[in-house]
C-alpha cells in the first residue's frame, strides 16, 4: 500500500506577487480538485488532501465535499508561507483556527517542504500527530517532539541518507537522492516513476508521493506569464500529468497517509 497526497493549493499560491488571490484563482482550484476527486473515485484510490486553509475561506463547500467523500483532511498552512521561523508558523496556525477546529487534522506538511525541527513542538501542541516536511527514503519510524516524521519518498544514490531539518528540494539533494515522490519528479518523469515505486514495493516499503492540482488541470494560458515567474527550473511542475497519475493509479494501490502510517505500526 502506497500513500498519495494532494498538495491542495491553487496556482496563485506559487506567486507571492498576487494579492487578490481568490479573484485571480477564479474557481480554478474548485475545477481542478473535482477532477482529482473524479480520478480517485474512478480508480478506487484514497488520498490525503493537505489543504492551504485559505481555500476553505474561499470555497468552504469544496473542503466539505472532500471530507464527505471520505478523504483525509490534513493541513498545509494558511497562506502557503514558507515556515522560516516559529513566529510564521504560529501566525499561520492562528489564522487557520476555524479550519483546524472544524476538521481536526492530525497531519501537517510545510510549504515547499521547508521546516525547522523546533517547529515540531508547536505542531504537537496543536494536536498534530505526523509531519511530512522533508525528503528522505522511508526507514525506521522517527519521532520528534511526539510527531511522527513521514518523509516524501526518495531513492538514495550515495552515502547514508539523513532525516535532517530543513531538508527541502534542492540541487544538493539531487546529488545524493532522487526525490521521486515529489510533484517535481512526476513532472520530469511522468509515470516512469513507476520504476521507483515498484522497487520500494518489492522491498515491502510504501511510497509517499504527492501531486498538485495544477499538474492535472492546466493553468489558463492568460495567466502563464505569472505562473512561470519562478523560472525555468520550475517548468517540470507545470507539465500536465493527468494521464501519468492515472497510469500509476491503474498499476498500484494508493491510500491516505493516516492509513499507511497505521499499517506501518
Amino acid at each position: 500500500m502506497n500513500a498519495l497526497s494532494i498538495d491542495l493549493e491553487s496556482w496563485v499560491h506559487r506567486d507571492n506577487i498576487i494579492t487578490d488571490r481568490k479573484e485571480v484563482d477564479n474557481g480554478f482550484i474548485v475545477k481542478s480538485t473535482r477532477e482529482i476527486l473524479n480520478i480517485l473515485n474512478r480508480y478506487n484510490a484514497k488520498a490525503t488532501f493537505f489543504i492551504v486553509s485559505e481555500i476553505f475561506e474561499w470555497y468552504p463547500e469544496l473542503i466539505y465535499e472532500i471530507k464527505n467523500r471520505g478523504f483525509e483532511i490534513a493541513y498545509h498552512t494558511y497562506s502557503h508561507k514558507i515556515i522560516t521561523s516559529d513566529k510564521i508558523l504560529n501566525e499561520e496556525i492562528k489564522k487557520s483556527e476555524y479550519f483546524l477546529k472544524k476538521f481536526k487534522p492530525i497531519g501537517f506538511w510545510a510549504s515547499k517542504i521547508f521546516l525547522n525541527e523546533n517547529c515540531l513542538k508547536i505542531l504537537a501542541k496543536h494536536g498534530f500527530k505526523y509531519d511530512s516536511s522533508i525528503y528522505a527514503p522511508l526507514g525506521p519510524r522517527v519521532t520528534h517532539s511526539g510527531i511522527i516524521e513521514v518523509p516524501v519518498s526518495t531513492y538514495n544514490l550515495i552515502g547514508k541518507p539523513k532525516l535532517s531539518f530543513p531538508k527541502p528540494l534542492s540541487y544538493s539533494l539531487f546529488f545524493k537522492e532522487i526525490p521521486f515522490g515529489s510533484g517535481y519528479m512526476l513532472g520530469i518523469l511522468g509515470s516512469k516513476i513507476s520504476h521507483f515505486i515498484k522497487n520500494n514495493n518489492k522491498k515491502g516499503i510504501p511510497t509517499f508521493m504527492f501531486v498538485h492540482p495544477w499538474q492535472i488541470i492546466e493553468v489558463p494560458k492568460s495567466k502563464a506569464t505569472n505562473f512561470f515567474r519562478n523560472g525555468i527550473s520550475s517548468i517540470p511542475y507545470y507539465i500536465n500529468r493527468k494521464r501519468s497519475l492515472e497510469k500509476l493509479l491503474e498499476k498500484y494501490k494508493f491510500s491516505n497517509y493516516c492509513d499507511v502510517i497505521t499499517d506501518l505500526g
